[in-house]
């Protein structure tokens, strides 16, 4: 017989959380993060083609690339790894190889969390841009 609980928190994983720094432990934390994410091709594609851009290692990788799955398809979780990845976490090498994980703090990250955006003022609604920390 299964007991516990669902926490929402544990099933819908929140972009704005994890990098505010307020996520559950299994999003925030990169190492538990990637032992609980199954690598699908899609994943690693994503990570190979942000990640070699980012690096220089293949300037020929798209530069734009639009995630298109239904709801609850991945797309957060998706977004998460790459942040994760693109921070320097040494977890992430399982699914791209090292020579794509750049050095902890070596890239300068900005980010633009859709839901948060407020259409009507002109920009987010928490009114401030967020270009988060190097390292």
């Amino acid at each position: 017989m299964l007991q516990g609980e669902l926490r929402e928190e544990l099933f819908a994983a929140r972009l704005k959380d994890v990098l505010e720094g307020r996520a559950d432990p299994v999003y925030q934390d990169p190492q538990l993060f990637f032992d609980h994410t199954y690598p699908t091709m899609g994943l690693r594609t994503l990570l190979r083609e942000a990640l070699g851009r980012l690096a220089g290692k293949d300037p020929t990788a798209n530069a734009i690339i639009r995630l298109e799955t239904p709801f609850g398809g991945g797309k957060t979780h998706n977004l998460i790894a790459l942040y994760h990845a693109a921070r320097g976490a040494p977890a992430a090498a399982a699914l791209v190889g090292p020579e794509l994980i750049p050095t902890p703090g070596a890239l300068r990250i900005a980010d633009v969390v859709g839901s948060e955006l407020d259409p009507s003022g002109g920009g987010r609604s928490s009114g401030r841009a967020h270009l988060l920390p190097v390292g």
